[in-house]
């Protein structure tokens, strides 16, 4: 909301819409210990029609060792018919500005071995 100006909370009362999650991959790669405090980067890696795709890194509060990454794939969801719904024009062109895609073809497991090498 601060940085976008999307309000989902604002979207979900007044249009009834909203996403759900469909699909969620994650990959643990150092542990992450009790009372640790972490920081998490999110970014949008590809969009739809009717879907998200962000990536979820969790890092050490420094941000000098990535303990997982997640992909997460989000359906636009009409909450009153509770089936998927398209994005309107706004969010798109939103997502447009947005999106950070990856290298074509980049899937969950191929990603993962490229944060490994780095």
């Amino acid at each position: 909301m601060d940085n976008y100006g999307l309000d989902i909370y604002r979207l979900a009362s007044a249009k009834g819409v909203g996403w759900v999650t469909a699909h969620t991959q994650i990959s643990y790669l150092v542990p992450a210990y009790l009372m640790e405090e972490v920081t998490i980067q999110t970014q949008l890696i590809s969009f739809a029609r009717k879907s998200l795709l962000f990536e979820g890194l969790m890092w050490n509060h420094n941000k000098t060792e990535l303990k997982a990454l997640m992909w997460t794939r989000l359906v636009h969801f009409d909450l009153n018919k509770q089936c998927s719904h398209p994005h309107s024009p706004d969010l798109l062109s939103l997502f447009e500005q947005i999106v950070n895609p990856l290298m074509p073809d980049a899937g969950f497991e191929s990603r993962v071995k490229e944060i490994r090498l780095s």
